[in-house]
């Protein structure tokens, strides 16, 4: 065989080479043409398909016979070599290597490829190859070889590619593909062997004798010998010999051979395995033999012809592409053809492997790419700069399954699409709604990634970069078995291209979605160099964005009993020190509580609407304090003419969640505090208390006590004209008790001796406590002479 090094291909021009490609050509093909990913799977899934180490097979255009009609000179013609190819590159880690079709090499030939010259223009080439009969049988199928045979193809050793770490193989022998078929089989225990030799993985299959029993993928074992890694097969004698009507057959072969038709399995029904005869090479004969059950279905082996006995040769068919089935195979093994005069006797074929496309070879999330991304966020950041030197508001998206691809990603591994979302017809025009939603589906520069999922096309698992959210349209696919097994986690820099930082209703219900199918979302904030995790809080209906890396705090939000700071987003007021002393009190308390909301084990967390005003006082004192800060925060932009106080995100929130204007009640209702402290403020205040209210009322929130910090005359024309009203009218029959779960406090300890009163059971609360006339408590100057419990007179 011929390695040949010579020659040094110009890359294609847009087409450069890439070792660790994020994901096939095709899945950018939708956005660019308009098409779904079906048709564009139609038109240009020949190139697709195409394996980027190989070409396609190669066929005759000239050819001159020796004189002594043992040896042929063609010149070959190779077309339609995918842009992929990597022998486009001229890259110093690249050898190109002609590999004779293996239907010629069990016929007695062998083949040289030399003078390779590249035609990137129309993705062709041409070699001379040189065919040589090894033994009688060769000379007469050299007979059949003729303008038009198929003879051989191209097969780039790229040495990054090449296996160096034996645990890959030992990784796939267990795996099996998601219709349950195994990615390689090779048998049963002891038929093979692995040894890691010049830094290469050698993979070393035993040759056969008799019958094979087929084993289950795992059945093999693994020692360490001589600072080697090994893996063991057990031998099998004999060799493959032909019947004596094959001569009849080689006419068809080499029509078959010119009609691109399959034949390997004819050539089989003439073979016969002979268990006596002895594996020795020797002048002017072919030796064939046959490996036990040997399936590769996500990689490339290659025979490592300098590890084969000194004096042994192997024809240059020598490797195995990776296929998606035979049967054959799979119960007979592979057939090799060698040559040469050596008095060692074959025992055994060594291979090095070559890997796929990482997006094609089954990679699992845990293979390497989990562990990077969890330690190593600067390279996640550095992703997503790259990604920024696309222009405002282009979509884009990117597919990772191996950390050497997040090591090694650019600008343009990035596919970009835009989006045009228009108005939509309505249900009244079902056909027109439903062509609508189909367009923008195919414009999302990520739906052709997840459709290569859901098909197949693409097999490893991976992550999902993003420049924005996957917009809810996608859900289908997200969620569909196949895309959500592969599809690990999603990172994304903003939340909407319409609507910024702020998240729809439909955007929060994909994320909950997600979040239950288990693929983690996790927001990109290059800017700050932060990252935050989607989290949803179980039991509950709503999650929040969590900081991750630097200062985790999942762990905190799950756990967290909160707090609830409401308030004017106009005006601090006075009452922040009271409320440092406050929850630092609270603090304090919890290492001498034992209350399933308070305990030494509790984690606290103040939530507030993240804006300004009384909102970032709350999360100013929850930051100072060392406890979770945390912000519901909603799209106050100006709307029109109504008036609305624009509310920008104070800096002191860790913990958030974005809401638009429209969605402002589902956003109080994602609240769900299970103390609300309450401090001067308007409309919006008056709101979220007659929500607080309504929830203990119907009993959605158990009935824990509230604070409302301020003078009792405040709180008084706040709520008592409305409370005492409505115990004259009869509406709130049977509910007077809500008055027990407001407490009118103007000191951090007043405050703390509701909750110290309350957590050790000394403060009544709900329709068994007491019940206040003026609809609330006014908590007295002196709180440690206070006795709570009893019930005023109405």
């Amino acid at each position: 065989m011929s390695r040949y090094r010579g020659c040094t291909p110009p890359p294609v021009a847009g087409h450069a080479y890439k070792p660790y490609r994020c994901h096939p050509d095709l899945v950018s093909v939708p956005g660019e043409k308009s098409i779904s990913y079906t048709n564009a799977r139609r038109q240009f899934i020949e190139n697709d398909k195409a394996w980027d180490l190989a070409t396609p097979d190669g066929e005759v255009v000239l050819l001159e016979r020796s004189p002594d009609r043992k040896s042929m000179t063609c010149v070959v013609t190779i077309s339609g070599i995918s842009s992929r190819f990597a022998g486009w590159s001229s890259s110093y880690h690249m050898s190109v290597v002609f590999n004779l079709k293996s239907t010629l090499s069990q016929l007695g030939i062998n083949g040289t490829g030399t003078d390779i010259k590249f035609n990137p223009n129309d993705l062709s080439c041409t070699l001379t190859a040189t065919l040589t009969a090894i033994s009688p049988l060769g000379v007469l199928a050299l007979d059949e070889v003729t303008i038009g045979t198929q003879v051989g193809k191209l097969f780039c050793r790229d040495t990054a590619r090449r296996v160096t770490d034996s645990a890959y193989l030992t990784r796939l022998i267990s795996r099996v593909d998601r219709k349950g078929v195994p990615l390689v089989h090779l048998g049963d225990e002891g038929n093979w062997e692995c040894e890691n030799i010049d830094g290469r993985v050698i993979f070393k299959v035993k040759l056969r004798e008799g019958i094979v029993h087929l084993g289950d993928e795992g059945n093999w074992e693994c020692e360490n010998i001589d600072g080697r890694v090994i893996f063991k097969v057990k031998l099998r004698e004999g060799i493959v010999r032909y019947d004596g009507d094959i001569h009849g057959l080689l006419p068809a072969i080499g029509k078959c051979l010119r009609k691109r038709i399959q034949c390997k399995h004819i050539l089989r029904l003439h073979q016969h395995h002979d268990c006596d005869k002895s594996r020795l090479t020797v002048p002017n004969q072919m030796l064939m033999v046959r490996t036990y059950p040997l399936m590769l279905r996500n990689c490339y082996a290659r025979v490592a012809v300098d590890l084969l006995p000194e004096g042994i040769s192997c024809c240059s068919s020598n490797i195995l592409e990776p296929v998606s089935s035979s049967r054959v195979d799979e119960e007979e093994g592979r057939t090799f053809c060698f040559y040469g005069n050596s008095p060692h006797y074959l025992t055994e074929i060594p291979f090095e492997i070559y890997q796929l496309e990482p997006w094609r070879e089954h990679l699992y999330f845990g293979d390497g790419l989990k562990n990077i991304l969890g330690s190593n966020p600067q390279l996640i950041f550095k992703a997503f700069s790259e990604m920024n030197a696309a222009p405002s508001g282009t979509q884009m998206s990117c597919y990772i399954v191996k950390k050497e691809q997040l090591q090694n990603l650019r600008a343009q591994d990035w596919i970009s699409t835009t989006a045009v979302k228009s108005d939509y017809p309505g249900i009244t025009e079902p056909e027109k709604q439903r062509e609508s939603v189909r367009q923008y589906i195919q414009q999302q520069s990520c739906y052709g990634i997840l459709k290569a999922i859901s098909i197949g096309d693409i097999t490893s698992h991976g992550v999902l970069f993003c420049k924005y959210l996957p917009s809810p349209v996608l859900k289908n696919l997200l969620l569909s078995d196949t895309v959500s097994a592969c599809l690990k986690q999603i990172y994304f820099e903003t939340c909407s291209k319409e609507n910024g930082c702020f998240l729809s209703q439909e955007d929060r219900s994909l994320l909950y979605d997600l979040s239950l199918f288990g693929v983690e979302v996790f927001n990109v904030a290059t800017k700050e160099q932060k990252m935050f995790k989607y989290v949803h809080k179980k039991g509950r209906d709503h999650g929040a964005f969590v900081p991750v890396f630097s200062n985790d705090l999942v762990g905190d939000y799950l756990n967290a009993t909160s707090f609830g700071v409401y308030g004017s987003n106009l005006k601090q007021g006075d009452l922040e020190n009271e409320l440092m002393d406050l929850m630092n009190g609270i603090k304090a308390m919890r290492d001498q509580t034992n209350h399933p909301l308070l305990h030494p084990g509790k984690a606290l967390a103040i939530v507030t609407g993240g804006g300004p005003g009384a909102m970032e006082v709350g999360n100013r004192v929850a930051q100072q304090c060392g406890i979770l800060s945390c912000g519901n925060i909603c799209d106050f932009s100006k709307k029109g003419t109504v008036t609305v106080n624009e509310q920008k995100r104070n800096p002191f929130v860790d913990v958030w969640m974005t809401y638009k204007l429209e969605k402002l009640v589902e956003r109080q209702s994602d609240f769900q505090l299970d103390f609300p402290i309450f401090l001067l403020g308007g409309i919006g205040t008056d709101f979220e208390f007659g929500l607080e209210e309504v929830r203990r009322k119907v009993g959605t929130t158990p009935p824990t006590p509230m604070i409302l910090f301020g003078a009792s005359d405040y709180w008084e024309q706040k709520i008592t004209s409305r409370y005492t009203r409505n115990t004259r009218e009869g509406v709130i029959k049977g509910s007077e008790w809500i008055s027990n779960c407001f407490y009118a406090a103007q000191t951090a300890a007043q405050a703390l001796a509701v909750y110290k009163k309350w957590f050790a059971g000394k403060l009544l609360t709900g329709p068994e406590g007491p019940v206040y006339e003026r609809g609330f408590c006014e908590l007295p100057a002196d709180v440690d002479s206070w006795n709570p419990v009893g019930s005023e007179k109405e």
